[in-house]
């Protein structure tokens, strides 16, 4: 450890003092305590050491105090303000067990520390959870409550008593939960703005109570090993099945209020070459429900019977990985794309290709289709906007340079008007759907956006990314009287 002297008017570090604290530790968090005399400091052997920086020379007082039993790691550290100097130092340690444990100094003015080794007294403490590691912890303003958040996404409040002891009972609250890996697909109801479905490389599936923004339902998913993630998703209340696309070729179906797990089909897709399972990289519910079509890792498309998980249709005209997928309200037309540079349009009815348009440079990654089902919009790799006429062999239309890194995904608003596309340049973009124009930049995901859709009454857009968030943007139009 290395103690350094701080110019507040030039900023500049001078004066390193290294700090010898006997056994050898991998220190993981450190806090001050309020008058700046201690520092506590965290290791990944679970317990944690105070140093004395009045001192001529900074040093360890006592002996490392172990904080989790369990192990994992001290990975938080709180030393709350004392109300006056005759209060003993209280330290909050965050476990990777997922514990929250009040540590207490054993001194007659609560400064001076002497060299009994259980100077620490353990008074209080909340289990989070096994496997939960509390990561951060700070105190709220009042004093009464201090907030715990977890390596999980987990966030609780934990009501403090007198000295910063737990409040047992119900004194620790869940206030909220969020993925902890990317968030790789979104997915709304046809008819229903009230909640919204995501799915997430930590194996997480969940549905989001858009009013409130919490979690009504979620699924944690542990077949096929901790690597395994899922990659598309479709939602309908009307069946009330969640389906999700996975890396191991399968697609699994979960109820939308309670998270059982209703069927699987195994192998949705194969590779060509090895006959293994493949990702499943698409993902789409027909209208009359009765159907389900994915897009595999090979560039192979599937139909399968919803009911009874037979296959229906298997389409092979892609060379590369199917990224997207579409389907026309009459569920017999469908278009699928690829980062093979086209996009299909098939006859699910006789098993045919009816049409096929490729673009001059770059993978396609997102297509969409136009309220009136005219035309298709297409994004990917040439950082464009294409509109496409399935009667054309050229593009109609163009928005050159959409985004300023690769476009990734597009959705048209359910009332046609406009459209939304994310990209790696971590932008959420709205359009005008007639003039091509750019008509808002929503700026706030930190990686790339996979995935965006409107909620079916237009007023809200949700986007996810790279970055393990979910975005909730507000959608105003103005009408032809200017009211928004």
């Amino acid at each position: 450890m290395r103690l350094w002297a701080l110019d507040p008017y030039s900023g500049q570090f001078s004066d390193p003092k290294d700090i010898k604290l006997g056994a050898k530790r991998d220190y993981t968090c450190m806090a001050f305590s309020d008058n700046g005399e201690l520092l506590i400091v965290g290791t990944a052997s679970s317990d944690f050491q105070a140093v004395n920086l009045r001192a001529r020379e900074p040093k360890a007082i006592g002996t490392p105090t172990k904080a989790c039993v369990s192990g994992n790691g001290v990975r938080a550290l709180l030393v709350p303000p004392r109300a006056s100097t005759s209060d003993p130092v209280v330290v909050v340690c965050g476990g990777g067990d997922g514990s929250v444990t009040v540590f207490e100094m054993n001194t007659d003015d609560g400064t001076k520390a002497s060299d009994d080794p259980n100077t620490w007294i353990d008074v209080s403490g909340a289990d989070l959870g096994s496997g939960n590691a509390v990561v951060a912890l700070s105190l709220v303003a009042d004093g009464c409550e201090v907030v715990a958040a977890t390596g999980k996404g987990f966030i609780y409040r934990i009501q403090v008593e007198a000295g910063y002891r737990v409040k047992g009972g119900d004194g620790t609250l869940l206030v909220c939960e969020n993925h902890f890996g990317a968030v790789t697909a979104v997915g709304y109801d046809a008819r229903n703005s009230e909640r919204f479905a995501t799915a997430s490389a930590d194996g997480t599936l969940r549905i989001w109570d858009a009013n409130d923004y919490t979690v009504k339902m979620a699924v944690v998913v542990k077949e096929g090993g901790p690597g395994n993630r899922p990659l598309c998703l479709a939602y309908s209340e009307d069946i009330s099945a969640l389906l999700s696309g996975w890396e191991d070729g399968k697609i699994r179906a979960y109820e939308v209020e309670t998270g059982e797990h209703l069927w699987t089909i195994e192998n949705a897709t194969t590779k060509v070459k090895t006959g293994k399972p493949g990702h499943v990289t698409a993902l789409l519910m027909s209208n009359n429900l009765r159907f389900v079509i994915c897009g595999g890792q090979d560039g192979d498309v599937r139909v399968w019977e919803m009911r009874t998980r037979e296959l229906v249709s298997h389409l092979k005209e892609h060379t590369n990985s199917v990224t997207d997928l579409a389907l026309f309200d009459d569920d017999v037309h469908a278009i699928s794309c690829s980062r093979d540079r086209s996009f299909l349009c098939w006859d699910l009815r006789q098993e045919k290709r009816v049409s096929n348009h490729t673009q001059r440079m770059g993978g396609i990654n997102a297509v969409a289709l136009s309220k009136d089902q005219t035309q298709v919009m297409t994004v990917g790799q040439e950082k464009k906007i294409t509109y496409w006429d399935l009667r054309e062999t050229a593009p109609v239309q163009q928005v050159h340079k959409a985004h300023d890194g690769e476009a990734v995904c597009i959705a048209v608003s359910n009332n046609g008007d406009f459209f939304a596309t994310g990209g790696t340049d971590q932008a959420v973009m709205l359009w005008d759907y007639a003039s091509g124009a750019c008509l808002a930049s929503g700026v706030g995901h930190s990686g790339c956006v996979h995935q965006l859709k409107f909620s079916p009454d237009d007023r809200q857009l949700v986007s996810v990314g790279n970055d393990g968030c979910v975005f909730v943007w507000n959608v105003y139009a103005a009408d032809g009287e200017g009211k928004q």
